[in-house]
């Protein structure tokens, strides 16, 4: 039971540097009259922000439309594939305790 136990925990460490952190998400308010709504498209545009409160980078964001890159995304590649090797190795060494 422990070694699947671990094994589970190797995968998921594997598949968590998968996910991408190409979107964003933004928190913030719109003073009144900052912004408009298009009945016609159903579209709502912000003229004005009065206050952010949060700016994200995550994998699914709240704005499809949003993308973000990064100046140091190749180095940050190389890490990420440096974990996910490493967390293969583990898992694989998990996997042959008891053979």
């Amino acid at each position: 039971m422990k070694k699947i136990i671990s094994l589970v925990l190797a995968l998921s460490m594997i598949l968590s540097c998968v996910v991408v952190l190409s979107g964003m998400s933004f928190a913030f308010k719109v003073p009144e009259g900052g912004d408009s709504y298009d009945a016609k498209t159903k579209t709502r545009t912000i003229h004005k922000i009065e206050k952010v409160y949060e700016i994200s980078v995550v994998p699914f964001p709240a704005y499809p439309q949003t993308s973000v890159e990064a100046r140091s995304a190749i180095s940050g590649q190389a890490e990420a594939e440096k974990r996910r090797r490493e967390a293969i190795i583990k898992a694989n060494k998990i996997l042959m305790k008891n053979v």
